[in-house]
């Protein structure tokens, strides 16, 4: 797939595919930065995503290439390191292994950005693994503005934001 992926390539994604999409998060499980375990993201989070319209895909013919997903978590939305009131998180970010580094990361969270600004959101955070560089360097292209960090849901993360709309 290298870097051609269009707006088009974009969908909202299906409760039939809910299964497979499961099985793509839990590939992830013991790759360096992620921090996904049998325990999280599970079922019920692919199924609310769906319900919800905020889990998007990206699609080849071998199957799911990328996800993100827009979330509401409180204790996440009320952390003390966001500047943006009317914000959103971004979640479950994963690009398949075969197309990592290729840029597709950033273009999924370009498309979200835009989605958020159109549901009427300013902005948009995500908590990151201190230890996932290749994601760092993804956020920092996109000048995301590292606000710090906490710990929560026994990890320590740095807390990203960026405002998308004046």
């Amino acid at each position: 797939m290298g870097v051609e992926v269009t707006r088009d390539m974009f969908v909202l994604a299906k409760e039939e595919e809910a299964r497979d999409i499961l099985e793509f998060y839990h590939s992830f499980i013991g790759q360096e930065g992620c921090t996904w375990s049998e325990d999280y993201p599970t079922m019920e989070h692919v199924q609310s995503d769906i319900e919800k319209d905020n889990l998007f895909l990206i699609r080849d013919e071998r199957g799911i290439v990328a996800t993100i997903s827009i979330d509401s978590d409180e204790q996440v939305d009320v952390l003390p390191n966001w500047t943006v009131a009317n914000a959103r998180e971004a979640a479950r970010l994963g690009v398949r292994k075969d197309v990592q580094g290729c840029g597709v990361a950033r273009k999924m969270l370009l498309y979200l950005m835009q989605t958020l600004s159109e549901r009427g959101f300013e902005g948009i955070h995500f908590l990151v693994s201190p230890d996932n560089a290749a994601a760092l360097a993804s956020y920092d292209r996109l000048h995301f503005e590292n606000r710090g960090n906490v710990y929560l849901y026994d990890h320590d993360w740095f807390c990203y934001e960026k405002r998308i709309k004046e």
